[in-house]
């Protein structure tokens, strides 16, 4: 089992005994998504797996709030969900990592790209891919 849903299974435990109804009734249906999510042949329960589903549900609670404005129920669901995310790496991160991985291409004689570099960072689940992208072509 994933340790990112081991923590999302306790801390569901715990908004339950807590009486914590929207923390509990959210992390119960992300459990759930997830869980249904594995149910597929080719789907491996991984951390991964785990974030994706968080990020998806987040897209889902930031459209919700576009139409309908401030909900007090919204903000606290997406407060939930932002806590189980890994930080994200800041600009100065991320721009040190890049240019780590373009020299290293480049002394390795490979032509760099922002396909190839962008391709690099995408075991890197603590990035922000829009931002990345950018510094990417300011690099290069």
């Amino acid at each position: 089992m994933s340790a990112l849903l081991k923590q999302l299974k306790a801390e569901q435990l715990s908004a339950r005994q807590n009486k914590n109804k929207i923390k509990s009734s959210l992390f119960t249906t992300l459990i759930g998504e997830i869980e249904t999510k594995t149910l597929r042949p080719s789907t491996i329960l991984n951390d991964e797996l785990v974030i994706s589903t968080i990020k998806y549900f987040l897209k889902n609670i930031n459209e919700a709030l576009n139409l309908v404005g401030e909900n007090i129920d919204l903000i606290q669901e997406k407060h939930y969900l932002e806590e189980l995310l890994p930080k994200q790496m800041d600009s100065s991160e991320l721009n040190t990592l890049i240019e780590t991985i373009v020299n290293k291409e480049i002394s390795l004689g490979n032509k760099v790209n922002l396909g190839l570099v962008m391709k690099l960072l995408a075991g890197y689940p603590n990035i922000d891919k829009k931002l990345a992208s950018e510094l990417i072509k300011n690099y290069l």
